[in-house]
């Protein structure tokens, strides 16, 4: 091939993103594409953007000469119309909106949406375009995958909780809270682990005697999280367009809970229990207790169960069955220069 395939900005050390980038760039670079950043000094024959670019000089000259762009889409910003948050921020958030949209619209050449959920809510909130797309979920490295179930009736069951930032909105806080305070009554739960940026929220509201707060991990180190046995996977995230940590958790054979919002549902399929959605998730405000504490004991049930259905569906979030669907779109694109 040896064709050029230009992505905005090198990957970042964390992040969900990055995470992919990286892995589509090592498959790419598999199938003999060269792989540049806007910044190098080299002719590209395909734009690849993740979400968007502030970068309109490069797109429009590129469009200009006829060259061909991928546009990833993620989940537009939506949390500042919720939140008490400045009107600094608000603009910041509908300026980054307001980018998207205008490369979705006008300049793409083919749109990748992560889930049929952030598709269907693209073409809701902002119109259908005349654009071939595609719909092609993440994956997971290999060192995810277990193949096998880790479980051990003697041995109480850890939370875990997997997310790029902990938010600071009254939602996110009641439900780790909520978490905290199940851990303390009930002794099969014997601690709750949260990995991911906390720098926004305080931590002396939490007792921390059964929750621990770990930061953000190296992503090399990422994978090690869910060597432990009996593990169940919490997803924070309200209405998440494809989380990378959920579909790590399936590929490490760990079942899942989370809100039946976003694309929890259209991943996890039976190897993760919903919990119903109601109106305070929408306006983040605080969720039921009860309701949080049914679904765990649900889990702790019929762990196995949800956890032989995790290895079910595990190779579908293979990166060698992603990496072929956008070769195909890649393939496609430069056949048309």
């Amino acid at each position: 091939m040896n064709e050029n395939i230009q992505f905005v900005n090198k990957p970042k050390p964390y992040g969900g993103p990055s995470s992919f980038q990286i892995r589509l760039i090592n498959f790419l670079t598999k199938k003999n594409f060269y792989v540049t950043f806007s910044n190098d000094k080299k002719k590209p024959d395909l734009l690849f953007l993740i979400s968007s670019t502030k970068k309109y000089l490069w797109i429009i000259s590129n469009k200009i000469k006829n060259k061909k762009i991928i546009q990833r889409l993620d989940g537009f910003l939506w949390k500042h119309k919720k939140e008490n948050v400045s009107i600094f921020f608000k603009i910041k958030c509908e300026l980054m909106n307001l980018n998207m949209i205008f490369i979705r619209k006008y300049l793409a050449d083919h749109i990748v949406y992560q889930s049929q959920y952030l598709k269907d809510e693209w073409d809701l909130k902002y119109g259908k375009v005349r654009k071939q797309f595609s719909i092609i979920h993440n994956a997971a490295s290999n060192d995810f995958f277990r193949n096998k179930i880790n479980y051990d009736d003697e041995l109480a069951f850890e939370i875990i909780c997997v997310e790029g930032a902990i938010q600071n909105d009254k939602l996110t806080l009641s439900i780790l809270k909520s978490l905290e305070k199940i851990a303390v009554k009930n002794n099969r739960i014997s601690k709750i682990n949260v990995y991911g940026d906390h720098s926004f929220i305080d931590l002396k509201k939490f007792s921390q005697c059964k929750i621990e707060f770990h930061g953000l991990i190296p992503r090399e180190k990422v994978s090690e999280i869910y060597n432990k046995p009996n593990l169940i996977f919490f997803m924070l995230e309200i209405n998440p367009p494809c989380p990378n940590s959920l579909i790590e958790s399936i590929c490490a054979g760990i079942p899942s809970i989370g809100f039946d919002t976003g694309s929890y549902s259209e991943l996890s399929k039976e190897s993760g229990i919903k919990i119903k959605q109601n109106a305070n998730l929408e306006k983040l405000l605080p969720y039921d207790l009860n309701l949080i504490e049914e679904k765990i004991e649900e889990m702790i049930k019929n762990y196995t169960f949800h956890a032989y259905k995790c290895i079910e569906i595990a190779d579908y979030y293979r990166v060698e069955r992603m990496g072929d669907q956008y070769l195909k779109i890649i393939e496609n694109l430069l056949s048309k220069k």
